[in-house]
């Protein structure tokens, strides 16, 4: 393969990486994310089952649609600690700059058992 055709998959594969890594980002750094991230965290039933710390996984994947003071979130947060893993999901909607969550709790990965961590 030529010298040139290499250069640009190394471009295109460098480019895919920035942008795959700029939508985990604006999931991280987004409210919901970081409002049941600490919840989890906190939670005495999600401690007892993971053991502590609680860290989240690096994969969050889910999406964040904003405008203005409305929008809506559906995201799925692995989670792990030195005895368990499992999974946050969290859905909710913003309306006046408020988020509300329809969804917020914690499947444990061994057990299948839901954790609510807030109510719904």
């Amino acid at each position: 393969m030529p010298s040139g055709c290499l250069v640009t998959l190394a471009i295109l594969a460098g480019g895919i990486a920035v942008v795959i890594h700029l939508a985990f980002s604006m999931l991280k750094n987004s409210e919901p994310y970081a409002f049941a991230l600490e919840l989890a965290q906190e939670n005495p039933e999600v401690q007892a089952a993971l053991g502590t710390p609680i860290e989240a996984g690096y994969l969050a994947t889910g999406r964040i649609d904003l405008e203005n003071d409305t929008g809506e979130a559906a995201i799925n947060i692995p989670i792990s600690g030195p005895i368990g893993s499992g999974i946050i999901y969290l859905e909710g909607e913003k309306i006046d700059g408020k988020w509300t969550y329809t969804t917020l709790v914690v499947e444990l990965d061994e057990t299948l058992e839901r954790i609510r961590l807030a109510d719904e």
